[in-house]
């Protein structure tokens, strides 16, 4: 059966799940620039939590405290979507940029009833983007990216790997061995 997968895919792991359809970091900033995939962002909360750092020949310590006060019918939420003009503006920014992103929405839809306004937005860099597993699937079966079409270009892609050619070699000359021994019983079998 295996182990559950993730809720959600670093953009890292979204790029290798389609590299076989040739998609790299602009190819994903043109899907967020069309509106074709919803961007997500995972916000940590760590609650009370300390910190340690050495400077020079000093140790500094940050500890935080965190009180809540959670209401009987409290969500907690930590996955938020961002909008497709948005999501571009901060496939956009450069390594050591973020974005300031003052609107979130609580579902993949992006409606303005659920979203969240923040006085202060919110700044965010590409290594705080994720794809949701389902917001992924439903991208690959609108797009057939899972049918027979979908499955040659895997296995091509596969094949034209430098690092599965050791596994190819070794199939092929499992094939042969069976091949040959099915040939061989049966000319036994006939004579």
């Amino acid at each position: 059966m295996g182990l559950p997968e993730k809720q959600f895919l670093p953009l890292d792991e979204v790029i290798a799940r389609w590299k076989h359809w040739g998609s790299d970091h602009e190819t994903l900033r043109n899907y967020a620039e069309r509106d074709l995939l919803a961007f997500s962002v995972y916000f940590r909360d760590l609650g009370s939590h300390k910190s340690v750092r050495d400077e020079g020949n000093a140790q500094i310590t940050h500890e935080v405290q965190v009180i809540n006060f959670i209401s009987p019918n409290h969500v907690d939420r930590r996955l938020f979507y961002l909008s497709a003009v948005d999501a571009r503006r901060v496939l956009e920014a450069k390594n050591n940029e973020q974005v300031m992103v003052g609107v979130l929405y609580w579902t993949s839809e992006r409606v303005k009833k659920q979203a969240t306004g923040y006085r202060q937005g919110k700044y965010l860099s590409q290594s705080d983007l994720v794809v949701t597993r389902e917001q992924c699937e439903s991208f690959e079966r609108a797009h057939h990216a899972n049918g027979v079409t979908g499955l040659a270009k895997k296995v091509v892609f596969a094949i034209s790997q430098p690092s599965q050619r050791k596994v190819l070699r070794f199939l092929g000359g499992a094939f042969v061995v069976v091949v040959a021994g099915v040939w061989a019983f049966f000319k036994w079998y006939r004579a």
